[in-house]
Order: C-alpha cells, then structure tokens, then sequence
C-alpha cells in the first residue's frame, strides 16, 4: 500500500484509535493571583520575582545576569523552525501567584486548584503508588508531600525556592552546573524567571521503592511557566522521579521553559519520566541534562504528546568511568504540531556506554523530527553507544526528519546508529480486517505494536500512549574542529585597526616610540588607560644595577635601544608546521605577530574565545573589569606599562560558571621581524566552577628574527574553578622575552602556572599569584633547560590574603655550557591569612661544571597557625649515575639527556595530563638535540 493511499483525513473510529485524550487537561477555573509581574520581560521584572520569592542576593544577580544573556543571544532559527519568530515575549505574563506556601495536607489545598488536580487524579495516584508527590499551580507548588520514613532517611523532595533558601549548602553547588545560563536562549530565560520546579536530594545508599512525582499545570493565558528541577543522587543511592504536565488550550500562545539538572554521583541511578499532554498553543521549550559520575547511570524516559511546538533535547554527560546514560523516547506530533526532539550523548570517560531510542508517529500534518549527538572524544578507550530511530508516518501529509550526528574519534570504541520510516501498510490492516477487526481497532493495533517495546518501560501506572522524544540541541553543542583561514575581513581588521600605528615611522632609539594612538572603535576606558601607560612608562626608570629585584640579573639585556614596534606580515602558506600542538585541543588561535592568522575552534557555544581586538569591542565590560589590573610588583613595571600602552593584540578566553573543558585551548604566537617589540596579551577568566586547560606557546618563525617579547597574562579563576595554564618558551637565540603573569584566586579554586623554557637568549618570567578566597589553592610549576650563554631570570610571588589557602612552588633547572639562572621567590601571607599551607622548592642540576645558578627564596609570615617552608638545592650530574647507564650501553651524552629528562619529570606529571606532558617532553627532547646532548 502506497503512503498516499492513506486518507488525511480519517473516519472518526480510526482517529480515536490513534489519538490522546487531551480533554482531561483541557479545563480552567477562573484566575485568583495575588502576586502578577505583569506583561513582557525587563530587569523590574525581575526584581519583582526576587522580591515576591524572597531571594538571597546571589540568585538576584544570577536573574540579572541570566537575562543579560537571554538578551543577546538570537533565535536559533538558524537551524530550528521559525514558528519560534511567534513567540512574543512583551506578552508573556512571567509570574501569577496566590502567595500561599505548598500545603504538606491535601485538605488545605484551595478549592479551586483542589479541584483541578482532582480531576487529573493525584489524590488516587498518591494513594496508591506514590512516594512523594509536588502539584505546582502556574508558578508556585500548592501542594507538596512526602512520606514519613523517607523523611527519617534524609530525603528531601521540596520546591526549588525552598531548596535554595533551606538547603543552600547542598542546592547552591550543583545549581546550574550541568546546564550553565548561557547553554541556550531558553535556558537563559529560565535562569532570569525560574520559578517552583522540584529540588530533590537523596543520601548516599537511599533506594526509594517507590516514585517521586511531580504536576505542572498551567491554568492561565498568556503565562509562562519555568519551574526548575535539581535532582542530586548521592553515592549509592537510586530515584524515580515522574512528571506530568498539562494546560488547557487558549487562544493565545503559552509557553513552557523548564530546566532540569539531575547529578548522579558514584554508583548512583536515576530515573525521570515525563508524560506531556500540553494544549496545542504551548511553545515547549525544554533544557534537559544530567551527569553521570563513576559507575552511576541518568536514565531519560520521555513522551511527548501535546504543544504547538516542543524542543527537547535531553542528554547525559557521562564523566566517571563507565557511567551509563540512556534516552527512551516516544514523540505524537498531529496537525498543527511539531516535535523537535533529540538526544545529547556525550561520553567523556573511558568504558561508558549511551543508547538512544527514538520512536515518533506522525498524524496528518504533523511533523516529528529527531536531532542527535553522540561525540566519544579519541583519547578515551572502550565506549559503547547504540542509537535507533523509528519514524512511523500515518498520513501523505505528515512529516518527519531525523538529523543524527555522530562523532567518534579513536579505534577503541563501538558505535553503532539506525534510522527507519514506516506506514501503516495496507496489507496489515488486510489481514487483520479478514479476522473480524475494524480498521480504526487495527490501527490502534498496528501504533500499540510500533511502540509497545518502549510502553514496556514506563511505569504501569504512565502507560498511556506514551510520547517520548530524544533529540539533540544543536546550538551549543560540541562543534566540528575546522581550520579555518581567516577571511580578508577578519585578516585584515586587526591591522586595519592599528593601520595609525603601521603607517606611523617608528624610529630606533627609546625616547622616540611613539605615544598610543588607540583606534576610535575602541572604547574609551582603553584609550584612557593607554594613555596613563604612557605616562607611567615615561617617568619610571629602566633597570639598573644596585636594584634589589634585578638582583644577579643581566639587567643590560632588557634593554630597549634599537628596537621598534613589530609591524604586521603576511603569513606563510605552511603557517601550520609552525604549530605543534596537542591532538585533544578544542581551540587555536595562532597569532603572528600582532595579527590572528589562523582559528579552530569546537569549543561550546557559551564558552568565548576571540582575538583580545575583538574582545575589547564585543565584550568590553568583561575585559575593562580585569584587564591588567595587579599590580606588577616584581621589578617590570616600566615594561608592562609600555606592554600596556602599545598592547595590540592576544588572546582572549572567557569560560562561563559551571562549564568543564576536557581538551586544551591552544594559543601560539609566533614572531618574526628584526629589532622589533612584540606584546601578546592574553586575558582569562574562569567563571565559578568552571574548568579549563590552556596551552601558550611562544617562538619565533625562523633563526634570522631578533625581536624582544614582553608578554602579559591575566588569569583569572572564580570560584570553585580550575584553571591551568601551560607555557611553552621556545624563542630562537638571538630574541629575548619578558613574561609577566598575573593570577588572581577565588575561593575553593585552583590555578595551576607552569612554565616550559628552551629558547631565547635572555627570559625574564615574573609570576605572581594571589590567593583571593578561603580554600584557594594555587600550583607554581617551571622546568628550564638553559644552555650555551642562555640566562633565565625567574621572579615569583605568592600572596596569601585569605585563610585556608594552599600553595606550592617548585622548580627545576637543568643547565648546560655556560648558562645561568636567577630564582627569586617570596612567599607572603597576610594578617588575616590563617592556616595558610605553603611551599617553596627551586632545585638546580647542573651540567656543565662553568653553569651558574642563584637562588633567593624568602619567607614573610603576618599570621599564625600556618605551614610555610622554602628550600633550594644545587648539585651536579653525579658521576655514579652516568657509569651506571654506560655500564648498559647507552651513549654518555644520551645518558645525560635521561637523566636531566627524569630531573624535569616530578615537576612535568604534576600537570596531571598526558597529552600536555608528552608536549611538553618533547619540546624538551627538541632542546636536547638543538644542544647535542
């Protein structure tokens, strides 16, 4: 049987066969709100919501910066339906409430919300197979209920608002984590005006028997409804949450933006059911994930019957080892309706395992689609994923798209994907007419049989025709990493913007570099603040002997006679070879000169990588805020003015709250030109909780450039973040370097600075870390390998202000011919800074009996009840350990090279990533062979 031999409009037996009874939720009772914030979305809308809720401060500001987000980013029209153009949110109403607190006793429920959810029959249903059970009215529960002994088991099953303000210690940890504000536009207005939603928290080893339940019911017009949901199962412990939600139909637009976050820690296992049976005017717009820690599993059993239009992409991060994450979905889109739906899988640990199963019906015009992601990265070994998706189309007119993406990298996995569209085949209904059934009892047998195997796992009491869809967000997710060649605009723009500059004859002597002329497109706090460079570098001094922090230093090869600011220069058609970076990169940015030559990037949609030239246009407040604002205490002043002044170009990198990189950012600068000045800047901030590795290398495109680098960083790492930053020194011998690095650490984070250095003539790296918050934790890590007449001037600075804070130092110099190293390093700690836990270790090898090292490590302790300690140690190649390798036939000058490899290695593998380190050994292994080792 042809699909066209299908009528689109059926008998009535028929239609009842294969429809869904949306009558049961298609009532309403008149309005009673006592709190209404009106009509469309601004910051008093907001602030209203705050006031009527109650909010601490910190979810005030997270609103506001919520909707900023929602503010800027676009309709993702680019790739999902324009039906989303409709949505008129200056006619949303974004909060309707009666004021009264959940009732814990169903006779106090008021009469009217009473009544309503008795006719979705929750009283019967908590009576009879129920755990706990939340009904929530528009915006607020108004009823909330749990049963006793899973209270004396520590369970918590609350709304959302009484979650964060009763339960902030473990509600505020995970809140937003597993879907940061800025995921998506929806997400972002969920964040601004998020109301009720259920917070649900079970102890470790706690296995609920029994369900817990949750009602969204939206009883008035033109509202929105954006309950949150955070569900966290400690260690061990196993949950069924269910949700059903319904809305009467209206003729205008409602919309539904949830967010639900679900954790599952260790050994953990959670499940979550929805039945949806919205009103065909509901735009269902649903952001939906959780994270699966070691050995636990985030099941999502999902049907999707009702709205005018749902996009719903539940996904599961699986971050411990082999963790389990599965989507089970069934998905009824009839006239008038679109489901657009998917599945995010995203395996981010060795031997983890995702299956998706989709099944959709489509019904006179209706249209389902399926959008997928699987991304199993190449460094991990051993996962598993199985997708299938089953389209079943009733009508010539129905519709439906599956747009799978895939993507595995590595040999050692298993994937596998499957995708098929059916009808209802006249030689099925044939047959079973010739037995006596009706042809509207055959249909319902033909759909009952299409998605009887997933109905089978639902609950018994959910197993209504179930509509589940997984589908894939597209926006946001794990990109593609291309290469991409600048175009002419982008190449040209940061030259264009300086072209003041370029044109300007910049002559050879000190006094005549020219004052900063800063492009008008740029704001004007940078000009200002160049401008005050300016004048800071005129009237500060250069180095000169008898300065305590130019101490044993060449302070003669810092200087600036000769030299002129680098201009820009084509880049070369194998600008590639020059970089050689990590194969688990996410991003690149290669710079040459003071020009961004060539940009990859798969990184997420929130997370903001960009050219410091652009930066300081499209996200000027960020940069202005932290922007070389430490000060420079080591002894470079006059050189980071003049950085400050004349600063073009670098990298800039903003990772948002809760978002954790595996891979690396990679950001290469790379030099050419004679008695030139470069200055790369590089800008980053973490947001709270966030992870992120950077990789910064700096080297010179070929033996002929002389050309002084004064190199700045700022990093930033908030809250609860990580942050680690490698930088590889590989400049040739005729240039020199002056590196000066900022970090500033919030409470409970961590920053990790390590420091490769094989090239250059003369490198002077100052790096000072400020330890902000109480837990702050702070690791100061070098290797260096000078030889021939290379000199290394180290400068560090580790600044306790808070208490609790922990930070470690340690160095290791191995040096060669007739090169030297000055290390000097102070550990300070404030008044206030108790319990502080410090360390100091600079460590000298030397190979060469005329190499030369000083070292100055210094204690200054305003506290008590602390830990502190410092040390140096200076010692040749013994002469025992080089006979015991020749004595096994290695060569004397191999030999010497593994010993100094294994020198370099405690401090290498505290990096605690092998990609990085083996990056970093064989930059190593390069210097050895420049130097014939």
């Amino acid at each position: 049987m042809s699909l066209e031999l299908l009528p689109d409009t059926l008998d009535a037996e028929t239609a009842e066969a294969i429809g869904f009874d949306r009558s049961v939720g298609d009532f309403t009772f008149p309005e009673r709100h006592k709190f209404d914030a009106g009509r469309g979305l601004t910051d008093r809308t907001v602030d209203y919501i705050s006031d009527v809720k109650n909010d601490p401060q910190w979810i005030r500001d997270f609103r506001h910066r919520a909707l900023k987000v929602f503010r800027e980013k676009p309709m993702p029209t680019n790739w999902a339906t324009e039906d989303l153009n409709n949505i008129n949110f200056d006619e949303i109403r974004y909060y309707l409430s009666d004021g009264e607190k959940p009732k814990r006793s169903w006779d106090d429920v008021p009469e009217d919300v009473k009544r309503t959810f008795d006719r979705l029959g929750i009283p019967e249903q908590e009576r009879a197979f129920l755990a706990g059970v939340e009904a929530q009215y528009d915006s607020e529960a108004a009823y909330s209920n749990m049963k006793e002994e899973l209270t004396k088991q520590g369970v918590l099953f609350v709304n959302s608002t009484e979650g964060l303000q009763k339960h902030e210690e473990i509600f505020r940890p995970w809140f937003g984590k597993v879907i940061p504000t800025g995921d998506n536009k929806f997400s972002a207005l969920n964040s601004a005006v998020f109301s009720g939603g259920s917070f649900i928290y079970i102890p470790k080893g706690v296995k609920l028997k029994q369900p817990l339940q949750a009602y969204f019911r939206i009883n008035s017009e033109s509202f929105g409804q954006f309950e949150r949901t955070l569900i966290i199962a400690d260690e061990g412990a196993e949950v069924m949450y269910m949700e059903g939600c319904t809305a009467p139909k209206f003729e205008t637009a409602t919309l539904h933006s949830a967010v639900v976050e679900l954790v599952a820690l260790k050994g953990a296992k959670i499940q979550y059911v929805t039945v949806q049976n919205w009103s065909s005017n509901v735009f269902n717009l649903v952001t939906k994930r959780g994270i699966a820690m070691e050995d636990a599993e985030v099941r999502w059993i999902d049907c999707n019957i009702g709205s005018r239009l749902t996009m719903k992409y539940p996904g599961v991060i699986m971050k411990g080892r082999r963790a389990r994450g599965e989507v089970i979905s069934i998905a009824l889109a009839n006239t008038g309706q679109h489901q657009d739906t998917g599945a995010k899988m995203i395996h981010a640990a060795d031997e983890t395992t995702s299956n998706v199963v989709s099944k959709s019906i489509s019904v006179g015009t209706g249209r389902s689609t399926y959008r997928g992601q699987v991304h199993i990265p190449k460094h991990l070994k051993g996962c598993k994923n199985n997708t299938e998706c089953d389209a079943l189309l009733i009508n010539s007119r129905s519709r439906t798209d599956t747009y799978p993406a895939i993507t595995v990298k590595g040999s050692q996995h298993a994937t596998q994907h499957e995708a098929s569209v059916s009808q209802v085949s006249e030689e099925m209904l044939f047959y079973m007419k010739q037995r006596g059934i009706s042809e509207g009892a055959a249909m319902s047998l033909a759909v009952n049989g299409f998605i009887n195997d997933l109905v089978r796992e639902f609950p018994m009491e959910y197993s209504v025709e179930l509509k589940r869809l997984i589908d894939l967000e597209m926006e946001g997710s794990v990109g593609w990493f291309y290469r991409q060649k600048p175009t002419s605009e982008s190449a040209i723009n940061a030259d264009s913007i300086f072209a003041d500059l370029a044109t300007t004859p910049i002559f050879l002597l000190l006094p005549m570099i020219p004052s900063p002329s800063t492009p008008a497109i740029y704001p004007a706090w940078f000009a200002e603040r160049q401008l005050a460079a300016w004048q800071t570098f005129q009237t500060l001094p250069m180095p000169k002997r008898g300065d305590e922090q130019w101490r044993f230093s060449s302070f003669a090869k810092a200087s600036l006679e000769g030299l002129e600011l680098e201009r820009a220069v084509p880049a070369p058609s194998d600008i590639v070879k020059h970089c050689q970076g990590t194969e688990v990169a996410v991003a690149r940015l290669v710079f040459l000169n003071h020009s961004l030559v060539l940009s990859e990037n798969r990184l997420p949609a929130e997370v903001i990588c960009l050219p410091l030239s652009e930066a300081l246009i499209s996200h000027s407040e960020l940069v202005e805020k932290y922007f070389m604002q430490r000060d420079t205490r080591l002894g470079s002043a006059k050189f980071a003015a003049l950085h400050a002044a004349h600063v073009k170009n670098g990298a800039f990198l903003h990772v948002p709250e809760g978002v954790q990189l595996d891979g690396n950012i990679e950001i290469f600068h790379l030099f050419t030109g004679v008695n030139s000045i470069s200055l790369p800047h590089s800008l980053m901030i973490t947001g709270k909780d966030a992870v992120v590795r950077v990789v910064e290398t700096f080297q010179n495109l070929s033996e002929n450039d002389q050309t002084l680098v004064i190199a700045v960083n700022d990093l930033i790492a908030a809250d609860g973040s990580t942050l680690d930053y490698v930088a590889l020194q590989q400049l040739n011998q005729t240039s020199r370097i002056i590196n000066i690095n900022a970090a500033e650490t919030a409470k409970a984070a961590s920053s990790t600075n390590f420091l490769l250095s094989t090239g250059a003539s003369w490198a002077r790296t100052e790096f000072l870390s400020r330890l902000e918050g109480e837990g702050a934790r702070s690791n100061m890590l070098a290797v260096s390998v000078p030889g021939w007449d290379q000199e290394y001037d180290q400068r560090t600075y580790q600044h306790h202000v808070s208490a609790g804070a922990y930070s470690d130092l340690l160095y290791k110099n191995s040096l060669y011919d007739e090169s030297r190293t000055i290390f000097s390093g102070l550990i300070f700690v404030d008044e206030g800074a108790h319990r502080t836990d410090a360390y100091q270790t600079c460590r000298n090898l030397f190979m060469s009996d005329k190499a030369d090292a000083n070292s100055m490590p210094g204690l200054e302790i305003n506290a008590d009840d602390v830990k502190c300690s410092h040390g140096s140690t200076s010692s040749r190649i013994s002469d025992d350990e080089i006979f015991y390798l020749r004595a096994r036939g290695i060569h004397e000058d191999r030999a010497r090279q593994l010993i100094a490899r294994g020198f370099s290695v405690e401090v290498i593998s505290r990096i605690n990533h092998e990609p990085t380190e083996t990056l970093i050994l064989n930059a190593l292994d390069r210097k050895f062979t420049a130097m014939k080792v």
